[in-house]
């Protein structure tokens, strides 16, 4: 996203006023107290530091939230299950298998043959599933070592910031 029109902030322009400053000042708070009274830059940078704080404080609400809601999503599966059971129950206890209601048919349905694995380890290799995913770290840290690792290259990620929020 383009966060520079958004916030009403031309970079090329704040380059200029910098560069311009800086071929007039070697001081380093001149210069900052200069670009600050002649460009929006710390304006928009704090905006922007404010906004960053409130999005990751809304990211970590969103993930309680979710969290929530799979718990209680888990709470209700768990509800319908032991619904399902007493209605089987009930109907074994009345002796039928088929019960018409005003709101639903109910039907007993036989039990149906699942697998139980006892031993992964006794499954023969041929019914079994591997999956296969690259080991990044070790990866990484032969390429570093100067290894030749074929199909994986370093690359330079993006860069970064730091922010510390007083």
């Amino acid at each position: 996203m383009a966060w520079g029109a958004d916030m009403g902030l031309d970079l090329g322009h704040v380059k200029a006023w910098a560069d311009k400053i800086r071929e007039q000042t070697d001081d380093e708070q001149t210069f900052l107290d200069t670009l600050e009274g002649q460009t929006d830059a710390f304006e928009v940078l704090r905006r922007c530091v404010l906004a960053r704080a409130e999005a990751a404080a809304q990211e970590a609400a969103t993930k309680e939230l979710a969290a929530t809601y799979t718990a209680r999503a888990r709470r209700l599966a768990e509800r319908q299950d032991s619904l399902s059971q007493f209605i089987g129950e009930i109907l074994d206890a009345i002796g039928e298998t088929k019960v018409a209601l005003d709101v639903a048919t109910v039907s007993r349905i036989a039990a149906k043959t699942k697998v139980a694995v006892i031993d992964e380890d006794q499954i023969p290799t041929q019914l079994t599933r591997v999956t296969y995913k690259p080991d990044l770290v070790a990866i990484k840290a032969q390429l570093e070592a100067g290894e030749i690792v074929p199909g994986a290259e370093l690359t330079q990620g993006n860069k970064s910031i730091n922010v510390r929020i007083k």
